[in-house]
């Protein structure tokens, strides 16, 4: 796809994409023949392609070049195998997970968890097909080793409530970092709106306050002092940009932020 954003002509000349061998029909050819939409047809091919490129390397980081899944090991491979290619089951394990829980709210939640593995794994169907030596062998395992699952599922549980946690203090950090620089931003805007003369209620006030000042760049200033306290202060609606100091890009001129 990236190579295709910037030339997609072995496109347009029908070089087959996959190993499927094309039919050379009619319709196969009438595709391949020129028309006056042809260089339209390129680029716009070529900001598909661009936008394609650029979704795939956003969706499927991890899976490309430098990403964590890129080049793995084949133990990881191995692993990866049983990995489900949708969220279907997962969701539906998780619906089933809370209705046991609503139903058998004295349960403890690694029972349900055992109950949908059991189901899920067709673990019943396993242990009948075992002879009478062999079951009574993974009887004795699981009993043996009841302590030990409910001290790893502990430290599990433990681990995800630290991971929690931890996310909600950067979140909790982040939201105060956030008060305070809004509440900076205030105080520093009112101090620049008492240095031309508080807020300007008024279009006769908005004129005299302007007639004070000597050029246009004071002009200029005070009034982008004015719209920054009605956006950021007031929080007035910023309909179609008018509270913005800028065009484009491109600062607004006197006569437009008099307009704002």
């Amino acid at each position: 796809m990236h190579s295709w954003s910037k030339d997609t002509l072995p496109v347009l000349k029908g070089e087959c994409l996959y190993d499927d061998e094309s039919r050379m029909d009619e319709v196969y050819m009438s595709l391949l023949a020129e028309s006056d939409t042809y260089p339209l047809c390129k680029k716009i091919l070529e900001l598909m392609c661009a936008s394609f490129s650029k979704l795939g390397e956003r969706m499927l980081c991890d899976h490309l070049e430098g990403g964590k899944f890129w080049n793995v090991e084949d133990d990881v491979k191995h692993e990866m195998m049983s990995v489900p290619t949708t969220n279907v089951g997962v969701e539906r394990d998780f619906g089933m997970l809370d209705r046991l829980m609503r139903e058998n709210p004295n349960a403890s939640t690694l029972a349900l968890e055992g109950l949908i593995m059991w189901q899920e794994n067709k673990t019943g169907k396993w242990r009948d097909e075992l002879n009478e030596e062999m079951r009574a062998k993974y009887m004795r395992i699981a009993r043996e080793s009841m302590n030990e699952q409910r001290w790893l599922y502990f430290e599990r549980h433990m681990a995800i409530k630290e991971v929690r946690a931890m996310r909600w203090a950067e979140k909790y950090e982040r939201a105060v970092a956030k008060v305070e620089r809004e509440g900076e931003r205030m105080v520093s805007l009112s101090n620049e709106l008492k240095q031309v003369g508080g807020l300007w209620s008024s279009v006769s006030e908005l004129e005299e306050r302007l007639s004070a000042l000597a050029d246009e760049k004071e002009k200029c200033d005070a009034l982008k002092v004015q719209l920054k306290f009605w956006k950021w202060v007031l929080k007035a609606k910023n309909k179609d940009g008018i509270l913005n100091h800028s065009v484009a890009g491109k600062p607004k001129r006197f006569n437009d932020l008099l307009e704002s």
